[in-house]
């Protein structure tokens, strides 16, 4: 995937199933997931509008912690990177935004292993930070 960067496109498709896995944080299963694309700390940045030190702090903080490696979650449900770049939101105020538009409440907590009321309060917050910003 590292020819992707240098063709110049500036997103690329991420599973949805990474963060269905509740010991990592959504900010660091996305970080993993691209670095084991074979993306680099800054590419990774680049991707997702973070500095290259943020991405190495969370790769550090996630290799620390032991993945369960549970799957479970709808197929072929994929989300693209520019979705993350929007620095006002967090990684999961962005998707859980971004997948409202397609699911309910209950299809986004199925798919991210979460309870669909805290699906509920992360999209009214992330919503509520874009109306205001």
């Amino acid at each position: 995937m590292k020819h992707v960067l240098a063709s110049g496109v500036s997103s690329v498709l991420v599973d949805t199933q990474i963060f269905s896995d509740r010991v990592y944080t959504f900010s660091e299963a996305l970080v993993v997931y691209l670095h084991r694309e074979g993306f680099s700390n800054s590419e990774i940045g680049r991707l997702l509008g973070r500095d290259g030190r943020t991405v190495w702090t969370l790769l550090n903080r996630a290799g620390k912690k032991k993945a369960s490696g549970q799957k479970k979650t709808l197929e072929g449900t994929f989300v693209p990177t520019f979705v993350f770049r929007n620095r006002t939101l967090s990684i999961m105020e962005s998707l859980i935004v971004y997948l409202r538009e397609k699911y309910s409440y209950r299809e986004i907590g199925n798919l991210l292993n979460r309870n669909e009321r805290t699906v509920w309060t992360v999209c009214k917050r992330g919503m509520d930070k874009l109306k205001n910003f």
